[in-house]
């Protein structure tokens, strides 16, 4: 299996094309966390389903074994019960990373909001600055 190569990114620009500001950043940041709790949980339905799955198709192996069934038959069916519980084993360590990038960027938007959160109140309440360029002198 191939592990996860982290990457840095530059940091999307908004529709002006600049930096997103305090909002937007924390909405996006939401947004990430939502999905990845969304996909978690997809995760975990889908590990559910294969190891039942699997569990099904021990039990017909097993049936098929009592009536006799012709022995490479009943092979194929151990290899697709062995087959189901390896895509459940995936789906939960994915569900496992999913949840933890959920968590993480949870945490990274309380952070966000604890650091910058007074500064952009008092922004947006304080006195309103004058337009770029007011204040050069020739």
């Amino acid at each position: 299996m191939t592990e996860l190569v982290p990457r840095t990114a530059a940091l999307p620009a908004t529709r002006g094309g600049g930096v997103p500001g305090f909002l937007a950043l924390a909405g996006r940041v939401a947004a990430l966390a939502a999905s990845a709790a969304h996909l978690a949980e997809g995760l975990w339905r889908l590990r559910r389903q294969m190891d039942q799955d699997a569990n099904h198709a021990d039990l017909l192996a097993e049936l098929c074994a009592k009536a006799e069934v012709e022995p490479r038959y009943t092979t194929m069916i151990r290899n697709a019960a062995t087959a189901l519980r390896n895509v459940a084993k995936a789906a939960g360590d994915v569900a496992r990373t999913a949840s933890e990038m959920s968590t993480a960027a949870d945490d990274l938007n309380s952070e966000h909001r604890a650091e910058y959160g007074g500064i952009y109140e008092t922004s947006r309440n304080g006195p309103q600055q004058a337009i770029p360029g007011f204040y050069r002198t020739p």
